[in-house]
């Protein structure tokens, strides 16, 4: 039982391995971030590649006087340049050829030509590819050199079928030679070679069987370093293989994971990653879409791959137009945005504006209740002060009749009161008192009321006088006391006396109808 167990448990764990993870949103969400980050890096990939590339040119011009070291070195260069300068790529091809030509080494001269009709069809020479490779004769060919053949057949087919998907019959034969030569590559290639499980799983996956392309992509994908060109095509085979399962999380996982190891590799001629920026303007992605079929246009270009140009171009204004309406509408957005928060600030300042000025009338009227307050206490003070002052008169006074009357000198007590002068003395006393009082809170009394007279007819104090009578009975009215019958009382005269005083004054106003109001209206200290 236990010997079961373990056979059971060796048997999942490499089922386990070969099957395609399950991959979550996050997974992908984390794979394109890095995807992004490799992007944003690609011209540092570039520089290291051309370096590369210039070693090599720099050894072949140390190599002129050996054809091996020429045709191997050559050789090299058009390896550098494949999928980085097409153009470059078949330059070198041409030249190994012509090298090995001439030195009639029939074998290189084969090999250059097979590469040469690989990369025709990127640089949109595909009929000519085609009349190379079928002028090739295959008789007596070695081992390796049936493999490179095969290669290249398997290579230039699947660019010719898709150089010919607007017309179907020609697309479908190529397709099929492209399965038939792919067939006969892997048969021949040594059994655990991970370029024998490529072909062999990309060809089950051709024909449907998705299970076995998948456990032998996945060998490869596992196996194979994560910047080379066998783990790009088998991330890429990957993905069509989780697309066709309906996973669309692997599917944009595998693609980004290919993407990533054509940057690393500065690869140009990208064929993930313009698949993923297609898939992800379906998805909605506009930013990353835009971003990724750009670069690919932008690669293809350098590259010269006019193939992958022309797959790109007819996608790219699609989605420029979809991103430009993004784009567009998320100013609207944030111009919207934009006015509200104005608006907002407007309301805003107003507010503070206006609580700025509550708080300014608020300290004003606290100012005023405060002065307010102050005139009251020193009004409450002169009215004590006075009192006191008449309580003390009005005992000294009963005191002094008490005196008369009882030493008997009635006679002296009359002549008092018919003499008048103590009442004299007495309201002598009450203007001082009331002028001081009145002047501690509206010190500049006179200068106010000057104000509002005309300029000929302007009160004017003599020497020594702090009010006279005019002033006292506008200082009554500014008091509140603008009964005539009281003011008369309390300056002893008579009411005709005040009332022809308080007429004089208003007909020396310059505004005659409202000047008692006027004098209500001025402050106090």
């Amino acid at each position: 039982m236990k010997k079961f167990f373990i056979i059971f448990t060796i048997l999942l764990s490499t089922l386990t391995a070969n099957a395609i993870k399950s991959v979550t949103e996050n997974d992908v969400d984390n794979t394109l971030l890095k995807l992004d980050k490799e992007l944003q890096n690609r011209d540092n990939y570039k520089i290291h590649r051309r370096e590369k590339i210039k070693e090599i040119e720099r050894l072949l011009t140390l190599h002129t006087d050996s054809v091996n070291k020429q045709i191997s070195l050559t050789m090299q260069l058009s390896d550098a340049f494949t999928a980085f300068d097409n153009d470059s790529a078949l330059i070198y091809i041409s030249k190994g050829f012509d090298i090995a030509k001439n030195a009639k080494n029939d074998t290189m001269a084969t090999y250059f030509l097979l590469k040469y009709i690989t990369y025709l069809p990127l640089s949109g020479r595909t009929t000519r590819a085609i009349e190379i490779f079928q002028s090739i004769d295959t008789t007596g060919m070695s081992h390796n050199m049936l493999t490179a053949y095969l290669q290249a057949a398997t290579q230039m087919s699947s660019y010719a079928a898709s150089a010919y998907k607007d017309q179907p019959e020609m697309s479908a034969e190529w397709d099929a030679n492209k399965k038939k030569f792919q067939k006969k590559l892997f048969n021949i290639l040594p059994p655990n070679s991970p370029l024998r499980k490529y072909n062999e799983g990309e060809y089950y996956f051709s024909f449907g069987d998705l299970d076995k392309a998948e456990k032998l992509l996945l060998d490869v994908f596992n196996a194979e370093p994560d910047t080379s060109n066998i783990y790009a095509r088998a991330s890429h085979d990957l993905a069509l293989i989780s697309r066709a399962r309906g996973d669309r999380n692997a599917f944009r996982y595998y693609l980004a994971l290919s993407a990533m190891a054509d940057v690393k590799a500065a690869t140009l001629e990208i064929t993930s990653l313009q698949m993923l920026g297609i898939h992800l303007f379906d998805s909605g992605d506009l930013d990353r879409a835009y971003n990724y079929l750009t670069v690919s246009l932008e690669n293809a270009v350098e590259c010269n791959a006019q193939m992958r140009v022309l797959e790109t171009s007819s996608t790219l204004p699609i989605i420029e137009k979809a991103h430009t309406s993004q784009a567009r509408k998320s100013m609207q957005r944030l111009t919207f945005a934009l006015i509200i928060v104005f608006l907002l600030l407007i309301i805003v300042v107003s507010l503070l504006v206006y609580l700025r000025l509550q708080i300014d009338k608020k300290t004003t009227l606290q100012g005023h209740l405060e002065g307010a307050n102050r005139v009251k206490e020193i009004y409450l003070s002169q009215f004590i002060n006075l009192c006191s002052i008449y309580v003390s008169k009005l005992t000294s006074f009963n005191k002094m009749v008490e005196r008369k009357v009882t030493s008997g000198k009635t006679e002296d007590l009359a002549k008092i009161t018919k003499s008048g002068k103590f009442v004299e003395e007495q309201i002598k006393e009450f203007y001082d008192i009331f002028d001081e009082a009145f002047l501690h809170i509206y010190p500049s009394f006179a200068e106010s009321v000057n104000a509002l007279l005309l300029p000929d007819k302007q009160i004017i104090l003599q020497e020594g006088e702090r009010l006279n009578t005019d002033l006292r009975i506008l200082a009554f009215i500014r008091l509140g006391l603008e009964d005539s019958n009281r003011v008369a009382q309390m300056l002893n005269y008579s009411v005709n006396t005040i009332y022809a005083y308080r007429n004089r004054l208003r007909n020396r106003a310059i505004h005659r109808d409202t000047f008692e109001e006027d004098i209500m209206k001025i402050s106090s200290i």
